[in-house]
């Protein structure tokens, strides 16, 4: 299954909170337009977007992303939003909501 690429790779689940990080954040980025070289710029890695602590981001809908950020604190999160988030050109919104605890949490996909 490898092989044929049906497995992408193998990953060790870790617990958030025993690494320094257990807040989870899931953040909705809405762009100022809907356009093609305006997402490039914001998909494009930037220096000021620690990329490690988002575990997946999505691609909703038009001019709308969904991440999921693990961080420190409340503090650490404000100061990720205003020091770094909130400085990229061409984002227009950003909704954050917390997550209270897990109901369910599951990698794996059923294979037919």
């Amino acid at each position: 299954m490898e092989d044929s690429g049906v497995i992408r790779r193998f990953a060790a689940l870790v617990e958030p909170s025993l690494v320094g990080q257990p807040l989870s954040a899931l953040v909705m980025v809405t762009l100022v337009r809907h356009h093609i070289g305006q997402h490039r710029r914001v998909r494009k890695p930037h220096p000021a977007i620690p990329r490690s602590a988002a575990v997946l981001c999505h691609y909703r809908q038009p001019r709308i992303s969904c991440c999921e950020w693990f961080i420190e604190d409340m503090a650490a999160y404000d100061r990720f939003l205003n020091e770094k988030l909130f400085t990229l050109d061409g984002i227009s919104q950003v909704n954050s909501n917390f997550v209270l605890r897990n109901i369910k949490e599951e990698t794996a996909i059923p294979i037919r």
